[in-house]
């Protein structure tokens, strides 16, 4: 194999661990979040929380496609992050500049990763 096709496969195998380890944090994070006194309970729901919460499953959506589509499944995490970082800017002003730092960089940076591993495929393998 050669350098180039083992670091492809590197950034892309390395960006759907990191993507999972990263969704699986902030989902219990989420779900504890929305355990109240009785219970868990979906109704009683911030709706920035819920927002979110959709937005880290489109995310995972773009996970699932991207095992068939690297592009377009890295463009979907990516995107997702993106959404994350300007939705936490545009709730809490500059002070949740730190907020928008945690829920959308990594997600670019981990769609970024996927889009780079991306090979054209060729007819002789």
């Amino acid at each position: 194999m050669k350098r180039g096709a083992a670091l492809k496969k590197l950034m892309g195998v390395g960006g759907r661990f990191l993507f999972i380890l990263l969704f699986g944090f902030f989902m219990s994070f989420f779900i504890f979040e929305s355990v109240g006194d009785e219970g868990f309970s979906l109704t009683g729901l911030p709706v920035k929380l819920m927002i979110m919460i959709a937005s880290f499953f489109v995310m995972f959506i773009g996970l699932m496609v991207s095992f068939k589509n690297v592009k377009l499944g890295g463009f979907i995490i990516m995107g997702g992050g993106v959404f994350n970082a300007i939705y936490m800017i545009l709730g809490g002003g500059a002070d949740d500049i730190d907020a928008a730092l945690i829920f959308g960089v990594p997600f670019i940076i981990i769609g970024v990763m996927i889009i780079a591993s991306f090979r054209k495929k060729s007819k002789y393998y």
